[in-house]
């Protein structure tokens, strides 16, 4: 009852827009980053322009295995480059600390989730 009132009271008053992401059904970090790659497909395809301002999807692959992730490849319709940038960033992608010009080992690499993440990007 509470949920369903919430619900529509940011409804009402267009507390979550739809260009927002988070825990909502159909409006995850992966929807949004399914639609992303879908519309840079479709403007490699079609020859058009697409830029990417800005992605910011920090803790987005923290706490899930990146192999569901990456297992998920084909329904989101993610192939070619795009295809091998996600799996480039989820299977090698490695966490290295530099100070004062010296920089850390990296942790080997059969860890099945990412080291924890504040800012990412990705070369899009």
């Amino acid at each position: 009852m509470a949920l369903a009132r919430l619900e529509w009271f940011a409804r009402i008053f267009a507390l979550n827009p739809e260009t927002t992401t988070g825990f909502r059904c159909h409006r995850s970090a992966m929807d949004s980053i399914a639609d992303l790659f879908s519309a840079l497909e479709n403007a490699k395809e079609t020859k058009t322009v697409a830029y990417v301002v800005r992605l910011d999807i920090r803790k987005a692959f923290d706490c899930l295995p990146h192999e569901a992730i990456l297992d998920c490849r084909p329904p989101m319709r993610t192939f070619g480059q795009n295809a091998r940038l996600l799996e480039a960033f989820l299977r090698w992608r490695q966490l290295r600390v530099r100070v004062s010009g010296t920089t850390s080992s990296a942790p080997p690499r059969h860890r099945r989730s990412s080291p924890r993440q504040c800012s990412i990007s990705l070369p899009l």
